[in-house]
């Protein structure tokens, strides 16, 4: 699981090895590049949903209050889905833009 301040990212990947990288340090989508497994195409869905106790105090908050919640899967050229993620934000201090391009 990734963790930074004020979020839960957890992810899974089918890759051997990746259990050895620091995402800290290092994003996914750079990792697989790097492995020519570059992201080609990803399917998000965003919701906002109050912090469970758990939550809540992970993210240090109330429970109850507002998160943003992500469900990401991040496919390859041919395919293959090489990133599932779940991840949760605080609501109070994140925020995200969109861009959209159709190509």
């Amino acid at each position: 699981m990734s963790r930074r301040s004020g979020d839960l990212v957890p992810t899974v990947t089918p890759l051997p090895g990746l259990d050895q990288v620091d995402f800290a340090r290092q994003s996914l989508y750079t990792e697989l590049e790097h492995r020519h497994l570059g992201i080609t195409s990803v399917n998000r869905k965003l919701e906002v949903v109050a912090a469970d106790p758990d939550t809540a105090a992970s993210l240090q908050v109330a429970p109850g209050s507002p998160t943003f919640y992500f469900h990401t899967l991040g496919q390859v050229s041919d395919g293959r889905v090489l990133e599932y993620s779940i991840a949760q934000y605080r609501g109070d201090n994140n925020y995200f833009t969109f861009n959209i391009a159709r190509t």
